[in-house]
Parts: structure tokens; sequence; C-alpha cells
């Protein structure tokens, strides 16, 4: 007699919460490393470091920035850690031993605040020294550098979800 549980794919017919999770999840990554991709395009395409000081395009590329990760990148990345943290909870005690996701929680909770307030920091610093008519070629430098290891941080972290190695265990 088959099991009543299990449908002819062989699934148990309730897969609880995890399709209702994962997706968002998915998207949210999407949205986040996405819209990190744009920020560093806009950031490169118009270098301010490469402008002249005073250059209205400093201001519109500073401005731009700062819209697409505060009202893109940042909530994407909340959004993708609240249905992480909703994912391992369904099962906390087998998740939270695998090195994949232990490797993955340490790189998220060291280095997604340091790059927030250090990008935060090169920006104000673009937009102080702009408005003061100084040399913007070590600020524009240094976030060009933040926004590229950030970027493959997310790649990483992303990569690290998909795939998860098994890291020696």
């Amino acid at each position: 007699m088959p099991d009543p549980y299990v449908n002819r794919f062989g699934r148990k017919q309730s897969r609880g919460i995890r399709p209702w999770l994962l997706l968002p999840k998915v998207l949210s990554v999407a949205a986040a490393v996405g819209g990190m991709a744009a920020t560093f395009a806009v950031w490169m395409i118009n270098d301010p470091g490469t402008l002249p000081a005073g250059d209205p395009r400093i201001e519109w590329t500073c401005r731009t920035v700062s819209i697409l990760l505060r009202g893109l990148v940042i909530p994407a990345l909340l959004a993708a850690i609240g249905f992480g943290v909703g994912l391992t909870m369904q099962h906390p005690g087998i998740l939270l031993g695998r090195r994949w996701l232990q490797a993955k929680l340490v790189l998220l909770i060291l280095f997604t605040p340091a790059a927030h307030f250090y990008l935060s920091a090169q920006l104000n610093a673009v937009r102080r020294i702009s408005a003061l008519g100084g040399d913007l070629s070590a600020p524009a430098r240094g976030f060009s550098i933040g926004l590229a290891l950030t970027l493959a941080l997310l790649c990483l972290l992303a990569l690290l979800g998909r795939h998860k190695p098994r890291l020696g265990q």
C-alpha cells in the first residue's frame, strides 16, 4: 500500500514553510547583488576621482550611489538575512553544524557592517572634499576598492549558500 503522505514524485505532501521563505530569499539576494553591481557600474562610469572639483556630475553620482545603496542594497540584504534566519530556524541543530553555514555567518557578521561603515565614510569624504574643492582621487579610489570588495563578498556569500561546499566535513 503506498504511503498516503508521499506524492507521486516521492516527496512528502507538505514541505512546511521552506518554499515560502526560499523564493523571497533568492529574490532578495539577487536584488542585493544586482543593486551592488549597479552601484559599482554607476560609480565606475562616472568616477569622481577623474572629474574636476565642483563638477555637478560628482554630486549626481554620489546621490545616485546613495539612493541605490540605501534604497535597494541595504533593504534587500536585510530581507535576505531575515529569510535566511527563518530558513535556518526550521532545522537549527542540523544547519548550524554545517561548516559552509558557519563560514557564511562569520563572513556576514564581520564584513557586512565593516563594508557598510567603510563605504559610508568614503562616500561622505568624497562629498565633503568635493564641496571644499579638494583632490578627490584618494577617497574616490578607496570607495571604488570598497565597492569591488563588497560586491565580491556578496557574490561569495551567494555562492556559499547556493553550492554548500563540504569544507572538509
